[in-house]
């Protein structure tokens, strides 16, 4: 419907995902497209640091055990404190994930395309290149990725195979940086 809204100016976003608004027609010509990138940054971090502490804690093994009325050991558990924590995507949200992380005793690395500007949180930046050479030292792989041909399927079976068989991966950015099939 924004197609036929001849005098629009401008559109604004309520999301930090603007992909399908760019596609030719959506907007009309010359129409100015802003959106809300960093305004939800350090809840959508918590968010992350929530599930990711509920997976290392075994937390979802534990609430089936107990509805199943089963008191058996859940597994082995992690803690952050020394995990090496790998975040492609060092923009608003991953630095403010890096951040808590940090807090909580992990070396942070954070993958963007360019390092020449430092970026609170991490304890290293790498540039998007070197993915293949750190995952098999990463206990953790957060992606805070936008959409666009660089990152659509960035983490393939061929990168998770990378992986140690222990890692955890979470995603708080775009669904088409990980290649489902």
């Amino acid at each position: 419907d924004l197609s036929r809204a001849p005098r629009l100016k401008w559109f604004q976003s309520m999301w930090a995902g603007t992909d399908e608004y760019l596609a030719p027609g959506v907007l009309p010509e010359g129409v100015v497209l802003t959106s809300s990138a960093g305004s939800n940054s350090q809840s959508v971090a918590e968010h992350a640091l929530a599930c990711l502490l509920a997976l290392c804690r075994r937390l979802p093994q534990c609430r089936d055990q107990q509805r199943e009325r089963l008191w058996t050991d859940p597994g082995k558990m992690k803690t952050l404190s020394g995990a090496t924590v790998l975040v492609a995507g060092a923009g608003h949200i991953g630095s403010w994930f890096a951040g808590l992380c940090r807090g909580l005793g992990a070396h942070t690395v954070g993958l963007k395309r360019d390092v020449s500007r430092s970026v609170e949180g991490f304890d290293r930046l790498a540039v998007m290149e070197e993915l293949d050479g750190l995952l098999p030292d990463t206990d953790i792989l957060v992606l805070a990725l936008p959409a666009t041909g660089e990152t659509r399927g960035i983490l393939s079976a061929e990168r998770i195979a990378l992986l140690p068989a222990s890692a955890y991966v979470v995603n708080v950015g775009r669904g088409s940086a990980i290649d489902q099939a």
